[in-house]
């Protein structure tokens, strides 16, 4: 079974929102994920972006030292972006809510962004998730 650590679990959140952005062409990730970035330090670009993943985290697992299966860790996203709608709804984060559910036993193969998610948690564990602050492009 896959277990990610709580960074992991961030990262892959940071690159399944970077690959839904690119592909989509939602310009309104780009602030967020800007916010979103590790500095050099460590930090976030925004340190309560951070903050509210523990808080996710908490909500979630309730414990910052746990390590969250894959399904722990996309109920930890779902609960940081429905967080960070709540203080100024954007739909493109409205539309990823609704068709951000994990498969059902009914349907194994489960919804597209499943999928996209899987991708995003190999990439984070393989050290493939670059989450350095950086400029993103502005369409």
């Amino acid at each position: 079974m896959t277990t990610l650590t709580v960074r992991e679990a961030y990262l892959a959140m940071y690159r399944f929102m970077e690959v839904i952005a690119d592909r989509d062409n939602l310009d309104g990730f780009n602030v967020m994920l800007g916010s979103m970035s590790f500095l050099r330090d460590g930090s976030t670009a925004d340190a309560g972006m951070w903050w509210d993943w523990e808080q996710a985290v908490k909500r979630v697992e309730g414990d910052l030292d746990s390590k969250l299966s894959i399904e722990e860790a996309h109920a930890t996203m779902r609960s940081f972006l429905e967080t960070y709608n709540s203080r100024g709804p954007s739909d493109d984060i409205i539309e990823i809510l609704i068709h951000m559910v994990p498969p059902s036993l009914s349907e194994p193969e489960g919804e597209p962004l499943w999928k996209d998610w899987l991708n995003a948690v190999r990439a984070a564990k393989m050290n493939e998730v670059d989450a350095a602050l950086r400029l993103h492009k502005l369409r």
